[in-house]
């Protein structure tokens, strides 16, 4: 009994570990439903082979541990020899992973965040200055993708020793994608 609570400690706490570099942050997985759901259309060799490697991912691993040191707990706390307890637990632990958890994490890791539209695309938009430019140069305000962000920018050739203060209207002329920044002008 006390293995399968280790046995189901250590699939938690690998869990727990999988999970903190990602607490606090924006992003996507690389995995996903994307072959699970269509293996239908797919030979049998090919739809084994892809259910082996599955078992070997670090997701799939430490959730068959847990759930496998759960149900082994379960079945020997009735009283059952703790090796059949262990190959009895085999069966629905391979059970919820496949057709509870799976579903679960595919559900969860097809929400990811739109890409961001390219820079050029915030040619001849306006944007408000946030700073006040010296020597030409400053930082505008502007919606990106229906963001509010900040860019470096400078003013064009013409208008470098115009006065350009907090709040003052311009318009992105040139987009510097390299550098992030903008050539912009005094909006009139």
């Amino acid at each position: 009994m006390h293995a399968f609570i280790l046995i189901a400690v250590a699939g938690f706490f690998g869990l727990l570990l999988m999970a903190i570099p990602g607490v606090g942050r924006h992003g996507h997985s690389h995995t996903g439903a994307s072959g699970i759901h269509h293996s239908h259309a797919l030979s049998p060799s090919v739809r084994t082979f892809r259910s082996v490697t599955r078992l070997t991912q670090p997701r799939v691993i430490f959730s068959l541990l847990a759930l496998f040191g759960v149900f082994g707990g379960v079945i020997a706390w009735n009283g059952i020899a703790p090796v059949t307890a262990a190959l009895i637990a085999i069966i629905p632990a391979l059970l919820v992973e496949r057709f509870i958890f799976d579903k679960f994490w595919n559900f969860l890791l097809q929400f990811q965040g739109e890409p961001d539209a390219p820079l050029s695309n915030l040619t001849m938009q306006l944007a408000t200055a946030v700073t006040e430019f010296r020597n030409g140069k400053g930082i505008v305000e502007v919606l990106r993708d229906g963001r509010s962000v900040q860019l470096t920018a400078h003013l064009t050739t013409q208008e470098r020793d115009v006065s350009v203060r907090v709040g003052d209207r311009l318009q992105i002329e040139e987009v510097d994608e390299s550098r992030e920044r903008v050539i912009v002008s005094i909006r009139t």
